[in-house]
């Protein structure tokens, strides 16, 4: 069993995805709503395996790479991966995080729900996924 951090300001959509995950995929999984609540789901979680996380925060002063950046600082072996609905004006913040962090993967919002835990798996597992 792996321990994720999901990070998104969709609150309800959220809660359903971890609690997805850890149905279906027996994961821990503990949920950041804000850039600021990550500061307090690092301190609940003494070990991180895999952070997915938004980039879009826009009712917030910063982006999903700052949430990145402290889980990597503070889980240097943790896994990143994005979630996104894929935006046109979130490419470049896309490319940013991409070339910045090591992200494994990158997982679409509106794709189904079985690609979206098989990313997850496979990140687990083997790194990261296409």
């Amino acid at each position: 069993m792996a321990h994720l951090i999901l990070v998104d300001d969709a609150s309800a959509l959220a809660e359903l995805f971890a609690e997805a995950i850890t149905r279906h995929l027996g994961h821990t999984v503990t949920v950041a709503v804000s850039l600021a609540g990550v500061e307090e789901a690092l301190a609940q979680s003494p070990l991180v395996d895999l952070a997915i996380v938004d980039l879009s925060f826009p009712q917030e002063r910063g982006s999903g790479i700052d949430a990145l950046a402290e889980i990597h600082r503070a889980h240097p072996s943790a896994r990143l991966a994005v979630i996104t609905q894929g935006d046109e004006w979130v490419a470049q913040v896309l490319r940013d995080a991409w070339e910045l962090l090591p992200i494994a993967t990158v997982i679409s919002k509106s794709a189904p729900l079985s690609y979206q835990l098989n990313a997850i798996e496979r990140t687990i597992a083997e790194g990261s996924a296409p």
